[in-house]
This record gives structure tokens, C-alpha cells and sequence, in this order.
């Protein structure tokens, strides 16, 4: 809820005009403000979205790949010349960076990528690689880094050598090249190790399961100090890797092109929003309806109960545990275990969306109860009249899991495992409130339709991706 009034009092001072020279109105926050506010507080998205970059492309990431590329002689032709002009703030930016040209072409065309590579690494070195994690540069820094690279990825010219040229194909060898030469290291090592006399084996083992229990005693002390802003960051990650790299049809250089968006998403949307928000003439406001989390407190009482927990398992142990030299490693055990299951356990995360739905199931007498009646058909007006998106997938929270089942009729014959669906967000505009099968009747109707409409949608991209690698193949090949 704090984070909440924090966003909207940011949003307040970025929209509502405090002042007017000339009929100009003058505001206390700039977009460049907002921005760089969310990102001192939001880093480690930030972070995460970096380490990404390190595990699609491998060897450094995907700035390494890119600042070995030079164009092909074929490609003269199609890298039009022409002049950039650079605003004075993204020259400051670029200029941190070693980079001062003012031209597009074929010569320069591996300069401006390589600036790209530039502000990779020097986004990576904004930050600590230790836990918990913790910015070492300031955030004016990183938010001036990301507005740097979004105006270059704004650029035509620049969009079109990422996703149309010699680029991707270059990037993709590079990232071939590295696999080869990790697994051959590992069949070597895997070869010398084979060879190695039974009683080195044997004591390599020994050590090795040493090191295995040293090395869980310690993960589990190190996981109970990380804070919770940590645990929420990484329980993120996975979810965020998956959707961004989750499209097997689509083209090297448009998931090139994409990933480098998610570094800007949060400046292009800030832009976006206050631009709008200075439109709107009024204070922005917002309506926030709190569900009850059952699975907070029950995470909260384990938090809070460990010492009891242990000390009662403890007192437990001479019962099953006669010889007294065993006690106290099964008791070191209980505590580095018990340690570790709490802090891999995570609050469940309902969407938003299926929350709503939820809400309605369970508030459904509330609308003819006249004592609330008001706010209730304030918050009935909001769920009627904004479109509410809602996930299509098994992969999707435990609500929008019931959702599909509703989807499929509850019919476990009937597979519903279209193209491309896992983790799609389809909107949908949401019937007036009645019976709540009445409601899923209709979202199943609306979902079927649109699911099938993306499915084919993504077939036809997965046609024209596999003539367009054809071609590509071929090209090779005659080459």
C-alpha cells in the first residue's frame, strides 16, 4: 500500500503544473525524474534483466557478441548514409561512453554497435555482485545509461542493423562458437576424470561430498539473511526469463532488438504515461481493492515460530537418537534445513486479473446489501467498465490455473495446449455480475476465440520464420 501512495504522489508532482511561465505550464518532476525514481527503487529488475543477457548469450553477453561484428562488404548498399542529430543530454550520455559520432553508414555503422556493447558493460558495472544485492553507482547514473541507449535504439537505422543485417547471424556463431568450446571442456574433463586410478576416485568423492555439506550449511545460513526485497526479485526471475525469451519462431535479431527493450521499458512507459497524465487536466487517482492473502500469514507464523519450531523438534531428538555423539550433527541438520525451507518459502502470487474474479465469486450477496452498497457499486463500476486481462494458461497463477480448467470444461480429455499460449495475457471485457458461472461461461467463450485467433496468428509467423531460415540456409549453402 505504501508503494502504491508513493507511485501516485510521484505521478501528482510529474502531471499537475505548479506553475506557468509564458503559458507554458512548469511541473516539479520531469519523466527523466519519474524514471530515474523507479529505477533507485526498482534496480534490481534492472540487474536481473542483465543477467539474462548473460545466459542467452553466453561469454560476457550479448555486448561481447556485438562489439566484434563488422558489416559484410555485401551490405554496402543497404546501410543508407546519413547525419544523427544527437540532443545535448544523450551527447553528454554518449560521450561518457567514447563515443562522439554524428554519422550513419557503412564505415560507422560498427561504432554505433559498439556503443550499444559499451553501455551494456557499463549498466553490468552499476552494480554489486553480492547478496544482498546493492547498487555501487548512483541511480542518476544508470537511469542517464538507459536514456542513452533507448535513444539509440530509437533510431531507424540502428534498428534495422540489429534485426536485418550481418548482426544477428554474427551473434548467433559467437554464442555456437562459446557452447562448442564449454561442452568440449567439459568432455574433456569428463574423459580425465574417467581415467583417474579407483583409490583417487574414491577420495575425490569423499571430498566432494565434504565440500556438498559444507556448501549447504553455508547456502542455507547465507539464504536466511537475504532481504525480502531479494527473495521477491529472484522468485520474479524465472517468470520474466521464460516470457522473454519464450517464442521459438521468432527472428535472432528481433529478440536482439527486443531484450535491449526491457532495459528501456520503464523510461519509454514513464514518458508515455506523464505525457498523458499532463493531459488529463486533474489529478491522476486510483481505486485499490486489497484481497486477503492467507498465504502471508501462513509464511509470516512460520517466520516468526522458527526458534520454537526448532526448539521442539530439538528437545524430540535424544527420543530417536540414543548415542549422544549423533545429536548434535542431526540437530545442526534440523536448523540449516529448517533455515533453508524458510527462506525458499515465497507468498503465493495471485494475478491482479484473477483476483478481481475471485472477488466477485465471493462477494456476490455483497451487491444487495444496502449498508455497502455504495462503495461496493463503485468498485462493481470499475470491474464493469475496464477491460480485465486474463491469463489462458496452466502455467499462469493457481486462479487463472481454475480459469482454464473452465476454459477446457473441466474436461481432462481435452488438451489445450495451443501455440504460443503459456504465459499470453488476452483481455477480455467482463460481463455484468451475476451467477459466476455465468461469468466464466462468457470468459470461456471470449478466451476460445482469441486463443485460437493468436494460435494462428503465430502459425503464420512460424511459416514465414521457417521460409525466411530456408532462404537463410541456402544462402549459406550456395555462399
Amino acid at each position: 500500500m505504501q508503494h502504491i501512495a508513493d507511485v501516485m504522489a510521484v505521478l501528482r508532482h510529474a502531471s499537475v503544473p505548479v506553475a506557468s511561465q509564458g503559458g507554458v505550464p512548469q511541473y516539479s518532476l520531469t519523466d527523466g525524474q519519474v524514471s530515474k525514481w523507479i529505477h533507485a527503487r526498482c534496480y534490481r529488475k534492472i540487474y536481473h534483466r542483465i543477467a539474462t543477457s548473460k545466459r542467452e548469450w553466453p561469454d560476457r553477453g550479448l555486448g561481447n557478441a556485438m562489439a566484434s561484428w563488422m558489416p559484410e562488404e555485401t551490405e554496402r548498399d543497404s546501410f543508407k548514409a546519413c547525419d544523427i542529430q544527437i540532443p545535448r543530454d544523450y551527447a553528454d550520455v554518449l560521450k561518457l561512453c567514447g563515443f562522439d559520432c554524428r554519422t550513419f553508414d557503412f564505415d560507422t555503422a560498427p561504432q554505433w554497435i559498439r556503443c550499444i556493447s559499451t553501455i551494456l558493460e557499463m549498466l553490468e558495472d552499476c552494480f554489486t555482485d553480492s547478496r544482498p544485492l546493492k547498487m555501487k553507482a548512483p541511480a542518476s547514473k544508470l537511469n542517464r545509461l538507459i536514456a542513452g541507449l533507448n535513444f539509440i535504439l530509437r533510431i531507424p537505422e540502428i534498428k534495422l542493423v540489429i534485426t536485418e543485417s550481418s548482426l544477428p547471424r554474427h551473434v548467433r556463431e559467437c554464442v555456437q562458437a562459446s557452447r562448442r568450446a564449454k561442452a568440449s571442456e567439459i568432455k574433456e574433463e569428463s574423459t580425465m576424470s574417467d581415467s583417474r586410478p579407483a583409490n583417487d576416485s574414491m577420495v575425490g568423492q569423499a571430498g566432494h561430498q565434504t565440500e556438498c555439506q559444507v556448501g549447504q550449511a553455508e547456502s542455507a545460513e547465507l539464504a536466511g539473511q537475504d532481504t525480502a526485497d531479494d527473495a521477491d526479485a529472484d522468485a520474479d526471475e524465472a517468470a520474466v526469463i521464460e516470457e522473454d525469451f519464450a517464442d521459438p519462431y521468432e527472428l535472432y535479431g528481433d529478440r536482439i532488438y527486443r531484450y535491449l527493450n526491457t532495459l528501456t521499458a520503464w523510461q519509454n512507459a514513464v514518458h508515455s504515461l506523464v505525457v498523458r497524465l499532463r493531459k488529463l487536466g486533474r489529478p491522476p487517482s486510483v481505486s485499490v481493492v486489497e484481497l486477503t492473502d492467507h498465504s502471508s500469514a501462513a509464511v509470516n507464523d512460520i517466520n516468526e515460530n522458527y526458534a520454537t519450531v526448532i526448539d521442539y523438534i530439538s528437545a524430540r531428538v535424544p527420543d530417536f537418537i540414543p548415542v549422544v555423539e549423533e545429536r548434535e550433527p542431526a540437530i545442526a541438520w534440523i536448523k540449516a534445513h529448517a533455515k533453508t525451507t524458510i527462506a525458499t518459502t515465497k507468498h503465493i502470487r495471485t494475478h491482479a486479473e484473477a483476483g478481481a474474479i475471485a472477488l466477485a465469486n465471493g462477494y456476490l450477496s455483497v451487491w444487495n446489501d444496502e449498508s455497502v452498497l455504495k462503495d461496493m457499486l463503485h468498485m462493481k463500476h470499475i470491474f464493469m467498465t475496464d477491460t480485465i486481462p486474463v491469463g489462458a494458461s496452466r502455467e499462469c497463477c493457481l486462479m487463472c490455473y481454475q480459469l482454464s480448467i473452465a476454459l477446457t470444461d473441466r474436461n481432462a480429455a481435452k488438451h489445450y495446449a495451443l501455440t504460443e499460449t503459456n504465459r499470453h495475457i488476452f483481455p477480455w471485457d467482463p460481463p455484468h455480475f451475476g451467477g459466476i458461472e455465468t461469468v466464466l461461461e462468457e470468459l470461456a467463450k471470449s478466451l476460445v476465440v482469441q486463443v485460437l485467433q493468436h494460435a494462428q496468428e503465430k502459425g503464420e509467423q512460424a511459416v514465414y520464420a521457417q521460409s525466411y531460415m530456408e532462404e537463410f540456409l541456402l544462402s549459406d549453402l550456395h555462399d
